[in-house]
């Protein structure tokens, strides 16, 4: 079979193949356009997994509810973020073979993150303090 025989054979067969797809997935999307019954959070069984979990799913959260929970999040991260940091500058120690050079930066990683953990540490538990005390 000639080259330019293949390539319009391929041409049709693709061209048929999407007429076929998107043909099916309109009459899909105005199939679920027509149902406007359908509750996401009621029907899906979403709001009743939340309540078995201990959630609270009436009440909305509020704002300053909200923003404890971006801090503490934030807060939980960065610790995360510098104990992985110790972890890596323990592996550069280990890993020196006697360079000094590579000793004193992984001494630097090591120091550095630690004096990040533990202002970290401490202002989680300022603002978990002041979070409870005030806003509770």
């Amino acid at each position: 079979m000639p080259q330019g025989l293949l390539k319009i054979r391929f041409l049709l067969l693709s061209g048929l193949l999407t007429l076929i797809v998107s043909a099916g997935l309109f009459n899909y999307a105005s199939a679920q356009s027509d149902n406007d019954s359908y509750d996401f959070l009621a029907d899906s069984g979403l709001k009743n997994s939340g309540q078995a979990a201990g959630y609270d799913t009436v009440n909305p959260p509020t704002v300053d509810e909200l923003i404890g929970n971006i801090i503490l999040t934030a807060l939980s991260l960065l610790g995360v973020i510098f104990f992985i940091l110790i972890i890596y500058g323990g592996f550069t120690w280990m890993t020196a073979h006697g360079n000094e050079d590579k000793v004193k930066t992984a001494n630097k990683i090591i120091m550095s993150s630690l004096m990040g953990l533990i202002i970290t540490l401490a202002a989680y538990g300022l603002s978990f303090f002041l979070i409870e005390a005030f806003w509770k």
